[in-house]
């Protein structure tokens, strides 16, 4: 496994870098946007798709008139960060300070976890890179997607209103809300279910993964992350607070700690990136232009 140092992390400073793939040195990376910087966490399992079961219609005038790996648009979506605190752990058989390497830990997925994807509401995110039209105040997911239809049918109108069913295609966006919790919420308990019964994973473990080795890369990159922020950080202060908190009640008796279990923390402003496809279960509703899936990296904001 490649490693980069943290005082090397890319430092991104705008929206349009995140559309390609090949803009980004690494899948961890430092994002410098107004009112939003922080660390993102790239994490290739979350990456996933949906198709609507509803097709677009027009007014009968209108009928004959008649587009992570690369993303369509860029959304950002504030998610609760004390949630997502409940991610990760690490485990330790030592409480020494001193020698808090990667090496030496093993990673896994924290109990409260099961349910940190099942209530977020992906098609509220806002669009702020690539909106199909800019010129409207929502740009929520929901509404960007109904325009793309709009755009990608006619060709160049962008504006859902050439609908006669707008309601009911904005709510088939909404609906693949509850496919995406399940499909992240899979990923998750599948991950716990794993912890519970195997364990924690050392690095050696990771590496030998056939899937979903990104979501313990991404533990792996936020300990490295909080361990290296400085000697006065928050990230590091409540870091040793937390191993302080797991030794002590691990303590079977004087100078005798056992293994310890520590929470791996998230901070204001760190972001999950996940990657959402919607695309048409009928590609050609109407004309003879083919709807091709739209592609969303949404940034989960820890707020």
């Amino acid at each position: 496994m490649s490693v980069i140092d943290v005082s090397n992390l890319q430092q991104v400073s705008s929206y349009n870098t995140l559309l390609a793939q090949n803009n980004l040195i690494n899948n961890v990376y430092f994002l410098n946007e107004t009112d939003v910087s922080g660390y993102v966490f790239e994490i290739n399992a979350f990456d996933t798709s949906g198709s609507l079961t509803v097709d677009p219609t027009f007014d009968t005038q209108i009928q004959q008139g008649l587009g992570l790996d690369d993303c369509s648009a860029i959304a950002l979506l504030d998610v609760s960060l004390s949630n997502f605190n409940q991610l990760f752990t690490f485990q330790s058989d030592s409480d020494d300070l001193d020698d808090l390497s990667v090496n030496d830990l093993k990673f896994g997925i924290a109990s409260g976890a099961s349910t940190i994807f099942s209530n977020i509401l992906y098609s509220y995110g806002t669009v702020v890179e690539q909106q199909i039209n800019s010129y409207y105040d929502n740009q929520s997911i929901y509404d960007d997607y109904v325009r793309n239809l709009a755009f990608q049918i006619t060709g160049g109108y962008s504006a859902s209103d050439i609908f006669t069913n707008e309601a009911n295609l904005v709510q088939g966006v909404q609906d693949l809300d509850s496919t995406f919790q399940s499909l992240f919420t899979n990923i998750i308990v599948a991950l716990l279910t794993d912890t519970i019964n195997n364990g924690h994973k050392s690095l050696p473990d990771i590496q030998n993964l056939t899937e979903n080795d990104s979501v313990f890369k991404a533990a792996i990159a936020l300990f490295t992350i909080n361990v290296n922020s400085g000697a006065s950080s928050e990230r590091l202060t409540d870091l040793f607070d937390d191993i302080k908190t797991a030794s002590d009640a691990a303590t079977v008796s004087t100078g005798n700690v056992g293994p310890i279990t520590v929470p791996l923390r998230f901070y204001s402003g760190d972001k999950i990136a996940v990657r959402l496809v919607y695309k048409n279960q009928n590609t050609n509703p109407i004309g003879n232009n083919t709807i091709v899936p739209r592609s969303y990296k949404l940034l989960l904001n820890l707020v």
